[in-house]
């Protein structure tokens, strides 16, 4: 395995479930040292013989190592094909044992017949959406007819799949011109859709195919991309993509795939891990159309409006308004427009949400201030009163009142009133009636209400509670989720305080440092490390008025690693974390990078 392969295909023993895909964190690197550039990115299809003719400027696998395999080439990230080479017979199996970080086995439901088909259905149900073009030779394909039977594979598999992609294929042939490919593509087609008339063919392989040809002789993924770029039709389609979003969307497509693969990629879906759409969004919605005033008061834009401010928050990558919508909110809006009978809910509310969009979408406009402005001009608006919806966003959980009796959930508090300390927020008035309000707003720290902090002891001795609560002023978070390119890896794990910079947590902070209280902690090791808890750096940084902060670095072998930390007091010693915990299960994404662990 070299450090660039991405997949391979694995198999298990005799009578076990398989195929596998297997997965190597190591290539993920090369997106990461991309990160918020947006790449061209080409999809090299290797081909049958062992020579590569038509290829220049591209790596050629060093040997026959059937993989996908990711390359750089400046601003040009080169994707290179070879698994639909492996033989059936000869796959090698997986590794048994506990797996490390730097790879994992996806099963692959429902496999096809042969590893050929399964490659080209990864190829295209996987790698299509982040390709611009792909580009294969016929003398390295082993001639004009399998390059013909891949294309058409590839377009019959893409009709079942959203969004619908327009793909470019570029040829490198001596041999043949473009009306020739063309004309023997169409012929091809026919041949599999008899059925279907000339023109309707022809339809079809104009909706999702681009074809051009180039010189073989002099074909290169960088000539490619400076004689046909990238195509406009993909940044309107929203699938042009970062190198952090290419990871993230990347590697829930694998997954997706090798789970479920006769369903449709939500790729809209997956690209906001951290601001998924509220399951009960239906049940709050109805709420809001029952505290609403009869008709004629059209309420069906102030819905669509709290919608956009949904799907194009800050910092997500946006696609088109009815990608968003279809993709996020059709199923619970549909469900509930049959349940309630609310006939034409979700055609309304997709004109409108498609209208707001169009002038919302952009660097200059944000869409929580339209919202918010859309909601004021509203006259019903200081008369609708919610008992368990949010009245700004309509669709999650009110859980905070202001003085007025408007609710507001957790995220609208945090995005719409200003911090006045960490996790207190205030607003003077109403977003809604413009009433005063003198409520603060007191949201949970992320790790509040995760942890178990038990007070029974043995002993009747007080200092033994009381060093248990002091136990508790501190808790665990991860500055980064580690990458695992290698395995083992580093994890940074920063110590905190729950308590906020004050004199008393400072002369408290410097106890600590004279007695020289230690922490233990491990990893995957089986030897525990150990080191001071409050050094004279950290006690300095809290003396000038910043948050008490302590790192270790700690090896991890994989994701299921149990991290265990624990703090020496005067006697005895009580767990941060109580029987460890595994990074996999505690890890919660919040916002595009910052990772916490939770420990119980």
């Amino acid at each position: 395995m070299q450090p660039n392969d991405l997949l391979h295909i694995r198999s298990s023993a005799a009578g076990l479930p398989g195929p596998y895909l297997q997965e190597n964190m190591a290539p993920y690197e090369i997106l990461d040292k991309i990160g918020e550039a947006k790449p061209r990115t080409i999809l090299l299809i290797q081909g049958h013989t062992e020579r590569g003719d038509g290829f220049k400027g591209a790596m050629r696998f060093p040997y026959r190592k059937f993989a996908i395999a990711l390359q750089r080439q400046g601003s040009n990230l080169v994707v290179m094909c070879n698994m639909h080479q492996q033989p059936g017979n000869a796959i090698p199996r997986i590794i048994a044992g506990p797996v490390p970080g730097n790879y994992c086995y996806h099963l692959v439901q429902q496999p096809p017949a042969t590893m050929t088909d399964l490659a080209y259905r990864v190829y295209c149900d996987v790698f299509a959406l982040f390709s611009d073009i792909v580009l294969i030779s016929v003398a390295d394909f082993g001639g004009l007819e399998r390059v013909l039977s891949f294309v058409c594979s590839w377009v019959l598999r893409r009709q079942l799949q959203k969004p619908k992609l327009r793909t470019h294929f570029v040829v490198a042939t001596d041999k043949y011109c473009l009306k020739d490919i063309q004309f023997e593509l169409l012929a091809t087609m026919m041949a599999d859709q008899w059925t279907q008339s000339v023109a309707s063919v022809k339809r079809t392989i104009s909706d999702y195919t681009e074809l051009s040809v180039i010189n073989g002789s002099s074909a290169s993924p960088g000539l490619v991309v400076k004689l046909f770029g990238l195509r406009n039709h993909r940044q309107a389609e929203g699938l042009h993509f970062t190198g952090s979003d290419t990871k993230i969307l990347l590697r829930a497509a694998i997954a997706h795939y090798t789970a479920k693969p006769m369903e449709t990629f939500n790729l809209v879906a997956a690209s906001r891990p951290s601001w998924p759409v509220p399951e009960e969004l239906g049940h709050h919605i109805g709420e809001f159309l029952a505290a609403c005033p009869p008709e004629p008061v059209d309420h069906y834009p102030i819905i669509a409006s709290a919608l956009v401010m949904n799907a194009f928050h800050p910092g997500l990558h946006s696609f088109p308004p009815n990608l968003t919508f279809e993709s996020l909110y059709v199923k619970n809006l549909a469900a509930f427009e049959q349940q309630a009978g609310c006939k034409g809910l979700t055609d309304r509310v997709r004109s409108a949400f498609v209208d707001i969009a169009k002038y919302t979408i952009g660097p200059a406009v944000e869409p929580r201030v339209q919202h918010l402005a859309r909601l004021q001009g509203w006259r019903p608006i200081s008369s609708v009163k919610l008992r368990a919806t949010c009245s700004i966003c309509l669709i999650r959980a009110g859980v905070f009142m202001m003085d007025c009796s408007h609710l507001l959930c957790d995220c609208c508090v945090a995005t719409c009133c200003l911090p006045v300390q960490p996790c207190h927020y205030q607003s003077s008035l109403c977003f809604l009636c413009q009433q005063p309000n003198r409520t603060t707003f007191v949201l949970n720290p992320p790790t509040a209400g995760l942890r178990k902090l038990e007070l029974a002891c043995p002993a009747p001795r007080l200092y033994n509670t009381a060093e248990r609560l002091f136990c508790s002023l501190f808790y665990i978070e991860l500055s980064h989720k580690p990458n695992f390119y290698t395995s083992p890896d580093n994890c940074v794990v920063k110590i905190l305080c729950r308590t906020p910079p004050s004199p008393a947590l400072t002369r408290t902070l410097a106890w600590l440092h004279v007695n020289r209280i230690h922490i233990k902690y491990r990893g995957h090791q089986s030897i525990s490390l150990e080191a001071v808890l409050c050094t004279a750096e950290v006690l300095q940084k809290c003396w000038e008025g910043q948050p008490f902060c302590r790192t270790v670095v700690i090896a991890a072998h994989s994701l299921d690693t149990i991290i265990q930390m624990q703090l020496g007091p005067i006697e005895g010693r009580f767990h941060h974390n109580k029987a460890g915990s595994s990074i996999a299960k505690d890890i919660r994404r919040i916002g595009s990078g910052a990772v916490i662990v939770h420990y119980n």
